[in-house]
């Protein structure tokens, strides 16, 4: 019965979006409370690691069990996307004919190394309106008070927000379609695991300087409608921006080597309720389904003495 038990409650090799909606069904599964604000904290996989650390307090017979690193590989994806997701919501209520915005929008890039088919940039969100192109560029961090300092992302940041744009850039460039590279633009927003909309930065002027802005969620959606470095583009030329850059977007999912993909199911979850009872109450797995039948089989009319 025990080796039954565990068997297949995770697998190796999904891609990114398996990994993140398999991650929060079984959490929704062990804390039907889960939501997004969950997802953000620090404690964004306490289901899993509560089933990680009963199975493996049973023993190695009853199955495999996860690493500390893909525990916390997980924790960073869910992380990850609810971020993401906090952007999406206040991006989508912007959205219109003149004000276009896609999401985790993956584009091929060479990196300097041409030839190559098996790079790509991806682009958390990707706004086109009236005032630009914009790469949003997502962190979510746990920001210790009130203010992050950006020296916490250096130096990788500088390079990331640039390939960004040249990517889109590329993009637009493969269509025939030539813009001035000033249209293409980045915004860096920092997205606090503690549910703090309201942040204040430092040492992020090596940011500005090139020509990328930084903020929080608070103020995001007053940068996008207000836009900077201003100019023009009209609603058809809008909607044929987007058209051309979609055009060469990549349909491939994104992988990661400690994805992890979770298939907890109702009845392996009380399975592992029941070894967790074993290991607190020294009562065996078997002796808790027993009396749990004998119970179920008892008149509810009332019990006698011996019963």
């Amino acid at each position: 019965m025990k080796k039954a038990l565990i068997n297949n409650w995770f697998s190796l090799g999904a891609d990114n979006g398996a990994a993140v909606s398999s991650a929060i069904a079984a959490e929704q599964l062990v804390n039907p409370d889960y939501d997004r604000s969950r997802q953000l904290s620090c404690e964004n996989a306490a289901g899993l690691r509560w089933v990680n650390g009963v199975l493996k307090q049973a023993g190695d017979f009853l199955g495999p069990v996860l690493t500390q690193a893909q525990l916390e590989h997980t924790e960073n994806l869910l992380a990850g996307d609810a971020g993401e997701q906090e952007v999406r919501q206040l991006v989508c209520k912007l959205s219109g004919s003149s004000f276009v915005d896609q999401h985790d929008v993956l584009l091929p890039y060479e990196y300097g190394e041409p030839g190559r088919r098996t790079f790509d940039n991806q682009i958390d969100s990707l706004v086109i309106c009236s005032s630009g192109i914009y790469c949003l560029e997502v962190k979510t961090r746990n920001v210790k008070g009130t203010v992050f300092d950006f020296q916490d992302l250096a130096p990788g940041i500088y390079d990331q927000i640039s390939y960004h744009q040249a990517a889109v850039q590329a993009a637009l460039e493969a269509a025939g379609c030539a813009v001035d590279p000033n249209l293409i633009k980045s915004i860096v927003v920092v997205v606090d695991r503690g549910g703090k909309p309201k942040l204040t930065f430092k040492n992020q002027q090596f940011l500005v300087e090139h020509g990328a802005r930084v903020v929080g969620l608070d103020g995001l959606s007053h940068l996008l409608s207000k836009g900077f470095d201003k100019c023009w583009l009209s609603v058809s030329d809008v909607q044929n921006l987007e058209r051309l850059i979609l055009a060469r977007r990549l349909r491939d999912p994104r992988y990661y080597a400690e994805n992890v993909c979770f298939s907890l199911t109702p009845g392996l979850l009380n399975q592992v309720r029941l070894l967790d009872m074993e290991h607190r109450f020294g009562v065996p797995v078997e002796q808790n389904v027993t009396y749990n039948v004998a119970l179920n089989d008892l008149s509810m009319a009332g019990l006698s003495g011996s019963q």
